[in-house]
């Protein structure tokens, strides 16, 4: 009886409200965030993530009972190995510092001067795209810390290409990690400017990659605020590391800057240094410029050195892309770098400044910029459409996860301008040919539906009536006739010649494919009508 009780009182409202994990765990999707497998059925499930460590906690992908929401399960144990070899000074700190990821006091004082810095929230109050979205606040019981948040698929640190981490869901190519650094840029410029904050803890295992690719600043719980309370300075702690303790819950060396360790120093500059050590560890297969040891005498010896191993780094980059992609510089990353990782934090870029670096200036790069939903609602209809035309040329410079992900899904989201219909459809149709049939379905079929029955202008029913035969193979019978068959049906009584003629053309196959009292009794008495005007 009594653990009975005890295992109903540690259940949380979040365990109780979603479904956490599921059967598909073993399964890798082919593309991160979508639906695998050879099913059709409209609304295909998208199978349960894998689980992965961040840090201490123990991330889970789960579904709402009642709404199906997809979030992933953030949870500590707090009697987890981890926990057992620590002193209870240190378990109580450990805990302090993972609650205070979750949860933000607006009395920021609390921060200046007390070791657990209890300012969390910042997940449940900082609101920014860039920033980890929280969905459920945290819940402590006496076993266990726990919260949610938007679905995620791995931390950075395990998707660094070639470190041999543990097995990610997130294939990283070069497009994608410029395209992450760029969002971290938002993302501090966000916590700088807006939130008075230096996250003080930029490394791979603070960034995590949500669903969409997106990378979003997560580990929040060692920032510091610009200001105190009663609007001083916040004052400067002497930075220490205690190898007894875990080295999440405490700022690493490694990517420390030198004047925050050395000259006493708080400034927001000292989160780009932290960049720089993370845009070259992504590009080092996991190895920091310096590796200190948890040692002040190691940051103190390495500060001001000349960068390590970086000889190599923009040859290997200009191997996977065109050289005339940098606009002209001849070393982007290595320049990059030395800007960043530098003894001084007077000459280092800003988040704002660090965009318009050369690093930054490809052409896969630029064209996700102007897809941006910010910049591509701001263009005139004759750019968008010139870009559109032009987009089919470069799509091949993305990965299949990041067409899918990323372009797909903007795509998508313009279709409800007709005018820009016969523009975006092919590249629609061309980024679809890599999806299985349960992922045009579920992501692709929804949209296209309702443009099954528009006439005007009829170029949209002849790209549509061409790539009838990708709706035949990627559909299966049922919902090709239910959805997509009304398309062939609508143009047949299109007012327009080409439009019929296209898709008379489309029938014979039809007939093979469809059943045969669907052609008896709707398509031939259709296509009769047709052919007596």
């Amino acid at each position: 009886m009594l653990a009975v009780a005890t295992s109903f009182f540690a259940r949380t409202a979040i365990s109780q409200s979603y479904i956490i994990g599921g059967p598909s765990q073993s399964s890798r999707p082919s593309t991160p965030g979508t639906a695998s497998g050879s099913g059709a059925s409209l609304n295909a499930p998208t199978p349960f993530t894998p689980s992965f460590p961040v840090g201490l906690w123990k991330v889970q992908s789960a579904q709402h009972k009642v709404t199906n929401k997809r979030v992933s399960i953030w949870t500590f144990d707090k009697r987890g190995a981890d926990m057992e070899r620590l002193g209870p000074a240190a378990k109580e700190r450990t805990i302090e510092v993972l609650k205070s990821e979750v949860h933000f006091e607006q009395n920021l004082s609390l921060v200046a001067d007390s070791r657990s810095l209890l300012q969390a929230s910042a997940l449940g109050r900082l609101r920014h795209p860039s920033i980890l979205e929280m969905v459920e606040p945290l819940e402590e019981t006496r076993n266990e810390l726990i919260f949610a948040t938007e679905p995620v698929l791995s931390s950075l640190d395990l998707s660094i290409p070639g470190s041999g981490r543990q097995a990610s869901l997130v294939e990283l190519d070069e497009v994608e990690i410029q395209k992450g650094i760029l969002q971290i840029c938002k993302g501090l410029s966000f916590l700088h400017s807006s939130a008075q904050l230096i996250h003080s803890n930029i490394c791979p295992e603070s960034v995590v990659i949500n669903g969409a690719g997106d990378w979003k600043i997560s580990g929040l719980g060692l920032t510091i605020p610009l200001l105190a309370s009663n609007g001083a300075p916040t004052r400067w702690e002497f930075p220490t590391f205690d190898g007894r303790v875990p080295s999440y819950i405490q700022r690493s060396f490694d990517y420390m800057a030198p004047e925050y360790a050395l000259d006493e120093q708080l400034l927001t500059a000292s989160d780009m240094y932290s960049l720089g050590c993370l845009i070259y560890v992504v590009h080092s297969k996991g190895a920091p410029p310096f590796n200190t040891h948890g040692s002040l005498g190691g940051l103190r010896e390495n500060a001001g050195k000349p960068l390590p191993g970086i000889g190599g780094m923009d040859s290997d980059l200009q191997g996977n892309y065109e050289q005339s992609e940098f606009m002209g510089s001849s070393e982007p990353l290595t320049g990059l770098l030395r800007s960043l990782i530098t003894r001084h934090a007077t000459a280092r870029p800003t988040p704002a400044t660090l965009p318009s670096h050369p690093f930054f200036s490809s052409l896969p790069i630029s064209t996700l910029n102007f897809l941006d939903r910010s910049n591509f609602t701001s263009k005139t209809r004759e750019e968008k459409i010139s870009f559109m035309k032009g987009l089919a040329g470069v799509l091949g410079k993305f990965s299949s996860g990041l067409q899918t992900r990323k372009i797909l899904p903007s795509l998508l989201e313009e279709m409800k301008d007709t005018h820009l219909l016969p523009y975006i459809l092919p590249n629609v149709f061309s980024i679809s040919t890599a999806l299985s049939p349960a992922q045009f379905a579920s992501m692709v079929l929804p949209s296209l539906k309702p443009l099954f029955t528009i006439k005007e202008p009829p170029q949209n029913m002849l790209t549509l009536l061409d790539n009838l035969t990708m709706l035949q193979n990627k559909t299966d019978k049922l919902v090709f006739r239910e959805h997509v068959l009304p398309l062939v049906y609508n143009a047949l009584e299109s007012e327009h010649a080409m439009v019929q003629e296209r898709a008379l053309k489309a029938v014979p196959d039809l007939c093979d494919t469809i059943d045969y009292a669907e052609v008896q009794g709707v398509l031939f008495p259709r296509v009769a009508v047709n052919s007596n005007h």
